[in-house]
Order: C-alpha cells, then sequence, then structure tokens
C-alpha cells in the first residue's frame, strides 16, 4: 500500500516473520520511505503511540526503500486512523505545501506530488471537450488550466 500523507510518502508491506525465510508476518508492517525525513516525520507526529517498542529507523542501502520501521500492524491501523480524522483541508498538494513551509523541509516532496498527480491523471477517461475550458471559460487555445493540457496530452499520446 502506498499512502501520501503530508508528512511524507510511505509503503507499507508486511514483514517477514524472523527466522522463516520469505514468510510474511501479518500481524507486523515495514513502513517504508524514500528519505529518512518521512519517517522522522512520522515517529515526531506519532510518539505517543510509539513508547512502548523499538521503533528505530532501519537504513538498508541494499533495498528499493532505503529506509524503514517495524511495527505491529494495529499501530499502523491507529496512525492511519488518525490521519484520517486530522484532515481538515481540501486540496492535499496545498496542504502538504504549506506543512513543508511551517516545518522548514525540503520542497523535493511536493514537487513529486505535482508528478504522481500528472500521471495518475493520465488514468481518468476524458470526454471530448466543449468550445471553452469548464474552469476558466476561456478557448482552449488560450486556456492556461492543467487538465485541458493533460488532457489533450493524453489524446496525442493514444493516436487520437
Amino acid at each position: 500500500m502506498w499512502v501520501f500523507t503530508k508528512y511524507g510518502f510511505y509503503s507499507i508491506a508486511c514483514a517477514d516473520q524472523a527466522g522463516k525465510g520469505r514468510k510474511i508476518d501479518p500481524d507486523t508492517v515495514m513502513v517504508r520511505a524514500r528519505t529518512k525525513q518521512h519517517l522522522q516525520n512520522l515517529k515526531e507526529r506519532f510518539a505517543f503511540m510509539l513508547v512502548d517498542g523499538n521503533f528505530a529507523i532501519e537504513d538498508r542501502k541494499e533495498t528499493d526503500y532505503r529506509f524503514r520501521i517495524l511495527m505491529p500492524k494495529a499501530t499502523w491501523v491507529k496512525m492511519l486512523t488518525v490521519l484520517a480524522e486530522e484532515q481538515t483541508w481540501s486540496n492535499f498538494k496545498d496542504e502538504a505545501a504549506r506543512a513543508e513551509k511551517k516545518m522548514g523541509w525540503s520542497h523535493r516532496y511536493v514537487e513529486a506530488l505535482h508528478s504522481v498527480w500528472h500521471t495518475m491523471l493520465r488514468l481518468q477517461p476524458w470526454d471530448e471537450p466543449k468550445d471553452c475550458c469548464s474552469f476558466c471559460g476561456n478557448e482552449y487555445a488560450k486556456c492556461r488550466c492543467p487538465l485541458p493540457k493533460a488532457w489533450a496530452e493524453g489524446r496525442r499520446k493514444n493516436g487520437k
């Protein structure tokens, strides 16, 4: 599972059972990240939940997700619940940018969010456009909105 939060990006998978090879432990998850900062952000936000265990950030240079924390799945479920309950914004990328600026974090994460947004936009079906953009009201030739441009790019890539 991939989870994008204002604190960072996480890839979550069941951990392997200790001493059992590749057999998974369905009650333990690896919360993995591309940057150590994202896991540090998560630990700071949820310090009250992580008091009863060793939730060290592991650095494994040989893996595709270099940084990870192992934790009980039940703890991860509680974290997700709190993340859902604290949502008070209407635009995720804007909220992530506010958090980034407030905390002095690198701007690379929000830049990556925009790339993910654009990539996932390509999955969305688009009807044939009308004479003007439904967002700005301009004719498409004068429109500067990202959606009509992405729609046109998608049509060109699909040979239409």
